[in-house]
């Protein structure tokens, strides 16, 4: 058992997750790096924030693959969130559609 206050040398390996802004591993595909759950690929120059993880992929969908090379669905976010906060989205024209008359 473990001794309160007692030193363990397991303890020096364990990172402290709240502390980390992303932990990113390697894409198989493009060997880049990529989240370790999500699978988003970083900005380039890092995150300007804490990385959330919004990404959900289709039911039994791999992980294995970065954003860039996933070929695949989502069931939550995906290729629309690239858009967000990004120079480009400037070009794009967004339409809305609905009834906001209507609430019941």
């Amino acid at each position: 058992y473990l001794l309160k206050g007692a030193f363990h040398p397991r303890q020096q390996l364990m990172p402290k997750l709240d502390k980390m802004d992303y932990i990113t591993v390697t894409c198989a595909k493009c060997l880049g790096p990529m989240c370790w759950l999500c699978g988003l690929v970083p900005e380039e120059g890092g995150l300007s924030s804490r990385h959330r993880c919004a990404d959900v992929r289709t039911e039994l969908a791999s992980y294995d693959y970065c954003s860039r090379c996933y070929e695949g669905g989502y069931s939550r976010g995906g290729f629309e969130q690239t858009f967000v906060g990004q120079s480009s989205a400037v070009d794009h024209r967004v339409y809305l559609v609905g009834s906001w008359s209507a609430w019941t």
